[in-house]
């Protein structure tokens, strides 16, 4: 049974202004590195193997002082780089809200349908993770995937087969709400969709 821990980076500046910070490289805040040493702390006694992250320095930083605890290894997956959130990275999402209300709105109702200027679709997003996601969850041992949002939400609504829902910042307030598991032994990603293992031929 593939078991992950998905773990959203401890926040950045970016996070803790509201900003959208998609692509955009930035380290953690004195705020995240604490954050991340609680949850490295909490996470001591996991039965975790190996820790994956994105190619992000926050999702790095944190990856690493997670792994260091565990005495586990980091693989960094490029294909695990966040979504690009186009021309609104660096924007505050109340600007976003106020500047663009049917914009936000639709993007909160169905983010799927809408793609941020100079930006990039959930559903391209989601083909071009498919072989990262693959990997992992191929892997037998139990992992942490540790990966900013809104790419930790496309992964976790699509592993759970839920309707897409996007938060546009990480949610890292607390480091008990930086982790969210997932487990199941049959999902896989197949042509940038959520898809079930054909059961086998008798």
């Amino acid at each position: 049974m593939a078991s992950i821990l998905l773990i959203h980076p401890g926040s950045t500046e970016y996070d803790e202004q509201r900003r959208i910070q998609g692509r955009l490289d930035l380290p953690l805040s004195d705020k995240g590195e604490h954050q991340v040493d609680d949850l490295a702390e909490m996470l001591a006694d996991t039965p975790l193997e190996v820790v994956y992250c994105g190619p992000c320095e926050s999702a790095r930083s944190t990856a690493d002082r997670i792994a260091e605890r565990l005495d586990i290894p980091v693989v960094e997956l490029s294909g695990l780089c966040n979504i690009d959130q186009g021309l609104w990275q660096g924007m505050k999402v109340e600007d976003l809200q106020r500047k663009n209300p049917h914009v936000y709105k639709q993007y909160q109702e169905t983010p799927e349908s809408i793609c941020p200027p100079d930006g990039e679709l959930a559903a391209d997003a989601l083909k071009r993770i498919q072989k990262s996601v693959n990997k992992i969850l191929k892997g037998k041992s139990p992992s942490a995937v540790i990966v900013p949002e809104p790419l930790a939400s496309l992964i976790a609504c699509s592993l759970k087969s839920k309707r897409l829902e996007f938060a546009l910042c990480n949610k890292a307030d607390k480091c008990n709400e930086l982790v969210e598991v997932l487990r199941d032994d049959e999902a896989i990603f197949r042509d940038g969709q959520f898809a079930r293992r054909p059961a086998p031929s008798k």
